[in-house]
Formats: C-alpha cells, structure tokens, sequence
C-alpha cells in the first residue's frame, strides 16, 4: 500500500480537488466500459462549482508522503453532513456522506481508495456519526463491488432523470 498524507483543506485549495477529479474524469472517458451520464460533468467539476457545492464540506486531499518538499496529489474526497439529494429522507443528525472519492490515475491499483475511505471511516466515527453513507452509480459493478468489500451494505437503488437513466446504488456502513 502507498504511503500517503490525507490532509483537510481549506477552501482556498479547492483547485486540488478539482485537478483531481478532472483526472479521473478523463480516465472514465478513456475507459469504455465506464459510461458517465452526464455524471463528473467538467463544467461541474470548476473551482467555482465546487466550492459551490462543497464549501461548507469537509474536503480531503490525499498526498503521496515523501521526503521532498513537493506534494504529489493522489487522491481526494468530500464528506457532507447531509445528501439532500440522494438521502432526502435523512436528517444528517446520525450520517455522514462520503462524497466525490476519486483517484489520480497515475496512482490505480495502490490500495490509496480504500486509504481514504478508512480516513473517512475513522472521521466520521470523530464526529459521532452512526451510519456513512455514499451513493455509486449502479452501472459500475466493480466500484459498487469495492465498497461493498469495504463493509458497506446496498440499502437501496435511487433512481432520477427524465427517463429514470440516473441509476444510483445507495450503500450505508454502521460504525
């Protein structure tokens, strides 16, 4: 497993993030058996737009741990105290929503994901949370596959768009 730093950043280093899931975007794109939907949508994924939707978030970027003084990015990830949209029903009172996890492509395949969700885990239960939830798109089997070895169960599909094509599988993992 990768040596990694998982620091909390301010909002004023949001482009961090944005660099990161940008990469990941264009590696969704690359790889054909990943279809989008509209999901990670650039335009979404500006300084701007996030800090947008995620300034008030706790926001985690993941650095490869050296002895230089340079900071490669690996990795980053959000978590929300509430998830209107794919949780409506929750209160946010007993959850925490991991959010936006995404992976330099450079760095695939080191064990850095199930890094920070292990962080996410591990802050969540800080913050007295009893459940942390996340929604995955449920037309990646091998991403819905990677939480549920994690520990976290499907609790239910969400589905929305003008023809239902948004298929999201919700997990949840007691802490």
């Amino acid at each position: 497993m990768e040596l990694i730093r998982i620091d909390l950043i301010p909002n004023s280093k949001i482009h961090e993030l944005s660099e990161v899931l940008l990469d990941a975007t264009q590696w969704m794109n690359r790889n054909d058996s990943i279809e989008l939907n509209g999901q990670w949508n650039p335009e979404g994924l500006t300084e701007k737009n996030l800090l947008k939707d995620y300034g008030n978030d706790e926001i985690y970027i993941a650095y490869q741990a050296s002895n230089s003084s340079s900071n490669n990015l690996v990795g980053g990830v959000v978590i929300q105290q509430l998830d209107p949209v794919y949780w409506p029903e929750e209160t946010g009172d007993d959850s925490a929503y991991l959010h936006k996890l995404a992976i330099m492509s450079d760095y695939h395949g080191r064990g850095i994901a199930e890094k920070i969700v292990q962080h996410v885990i591990a802050r969540s239960r800080e913050l007295g949370k009893t459940y942390l939830r996340l929604d995955c798109r449920a037309n990646r089997p091998k991403l819905c596959q990677f939480y549920e070895r994690l520990g976290f169960k499907p609790v239910s599909i969400f589905q929305a768009g003008a023809q239902q094509e948004i298929r999201a599988q919700l997990f949840e993992m007691k802490l």
